[in-house]
């Protein structure tokens, strides 16, 4: 009994075993129309379906309508594709990948997935592209010329160079590499990716352009930035340009070495005009009165005056020696506190003769008012109005003129024999007593304020009298 049902037993393994041979080669059969398990195509599961069932189901999933052209700036072109008798199927591509999978191996890929991308494949009328491509914008614009020639022109930024012949478009050669692309399923196509544009070969007078570009462009390499207070003033190609030596028909000019050569002119009228723009001294001083009012004064000792020969001798120097990128402050014959178009700073004092009071400021906060006696405007002593500074202090003096002599226990001199002290003779101040009974030109004030205002002040402080 135990012989029979092994033999029975033995005869139902194999029965299987040829069953299940039969199966694997039945789905060997099944597979080698289809992709096997695990197909994955475009990221579409592609497992048990045919070559043409896979391109319908990529082609219902993407639409295609226009073809996109990119020139070299990234401008774009669209050429509706129905235009040029597009079709495209992935027929072709989906043939090769199903000749790469071995329907007898479809058992392995139980376990494991194959993920394959598809090209599509296109078909177009070569003529209708053509035609539609050589209306596009980027089919006339920066076109192969030989004729094109480099040229250099004085800009807003100094000499520039102007050099049309690098990335030109050859059309016939750009129109060939649209058809490849097109039929190996590209609707998107960058020109430049391409390799369509081409740079023109420079001839003998684009070459001469280009050393004498090489001159100047070390000539103008030569950047300084001026500091004067808050202000800057920069020393770069748009000013350089202008220091090349030329002769009178505008040409350059050249040393024997055959370099440009330097117009120390050039060079002092920029000084010049930077001293006239930031040497205050003696010039006018615009100023925002206490009272809200802009106003404009003229003359006084106050201010900076720029030594234009130290600078001019400066920047000769540190260009025929090749520096660069320099930050300086310019060399001062008399420097104020403060230095630019605004150099009384935050820090002064002010003298508002109309309304004969004192006020004095200190990084912008007002530390003290006081009301003031200026000179006697009926004898001819009015106090100037001017910007001074504060240039001697002393205490416990007396102030000498034609017929007085006067103790003070404060002085500060700031303009000339003007200045300001206390006045113990005087009860009263501000007002209208300047007109009738005012000093002989100096600023009186209250013994009490004038002792604030002298411990305070520096030597070199602006004092602004309008």
């Amino acid at each position: 009994m135990k012989e029979l049902l092994k033999k029975n037993f033995g005869m139902l393994c194999l029965v299987v075993f040829f069953v299940l041979i039969l199966f694997y080669f039945i789905m060997a059969g099944y597979y080698s129309t289809r992709f096997t398990f695990g197909t994955k195509i475009n990221d579409t599961y592609a497992t048990g379906m045919t070559i043409e069932e896979v391109n319908a189901n990529l082609l219902e999933n993407e639409v295609r309508e226009t073809l996109t052209i990119i020139d070299k700036n990234g401008e774009c072109s669209t050429i509706p594709l129905v235009e040029i008798g597009y079709q495209y199927d992935y027929l072709q591509s989906l043939k090769q990948i199903k000749e790469k999978q071995n329907p007898l191996l479809w058992g392995i890929c139980l376990f494991r997935q194959n993920e394959y991308f598809a090209s599509a494949n296109a078909v177009f009328d070569e003529t209708l592209l053509e035609t539609r491509l050589l209306v596009l914008p980027s089919y006339h614009t920066d076109l192969w010329n030989e004729e094109l020639e480099v040229s250099i022109i004085e800009g807003e930024h100094g000499y520039e160079l102007v050099d049309p012949t690098k990335e030109l478009l050859k059309p016939e050669l750009a129109t060939a590499a649209v058809e490849q692309a097109i039929a190996a399923g590209e609707i998107t196509i960058d020109l430049m990716a391409l390799g369509c544009y081409y740079d023109l070969p420079l001839n003998d007078r684009n070459e001469q352009t280009y050393q004498l570009w090489d001159k100047i462009s070390e000539f103008q390499n030569f950047h300084v930035t001026y500091i004067f207070g808050d202000e800057t003033e920069y020393v770069d190609e748009a000013v350089t340009s202008e220091w090349i030596l030329k002769d009178d028909y505008g040409n350059f000019e050249y040393d024997i070495e055959g370099d440009l050569i330097l117009d120390r002119a050039m060079v002092e009228e920029y000084v010049n005009l930077l001293a006239a723009k930031y040497s205050t001294l003696d010039g006018s001083h615009r100023f925002l009165t206490t009272d809200g009012e802009w106003i404009t004064i003229e003359g006084g000792t106050y201010g900076n005056q720029i030594d234009a020969e130290a600078e001019v001798d400066f920047l000769i120097g540190m260009f025929q020696g090749n520096a660069t990128d320099i930050t300086r402050e310019p060399v001062y014959l008399t420097q104020a506190l403060d230095q630019g178009t605004d150099d009384v700073g935050d820090t002064y004092i002010e003298v508002d003769i109309e309304n004969q009071i004192l006020y004095y400021y200190e990084d912008g906060v007002l530390q003290l008012t006081s009301n003031v006696v200026t000179g006697n405007v009926s004898r001819g002593c009015d106090t100037p109005s001017v910007v001074c500074y504060v240039y001697y202090k002393q205490r416990n003096r007396t102030l000498r003129g034609p017929g007085y002599a006067t103790f003070v226990n404060y002085w500060m001199a700031v303009y000339g024999n003007i200045g300001l002290h206390d006045a113990t003779w005087r009860r009263e101040f501000g007002g209208d007593i300047y007109q009738t009974a005012g000093s002989h030109g100096c600023v009186n004030m209250p013994k009490e304020n004038v002792a604030l205002l002298y411990d305070m002040v520096e030597i070199g402080t602006p004092v602004v009298i309008y």
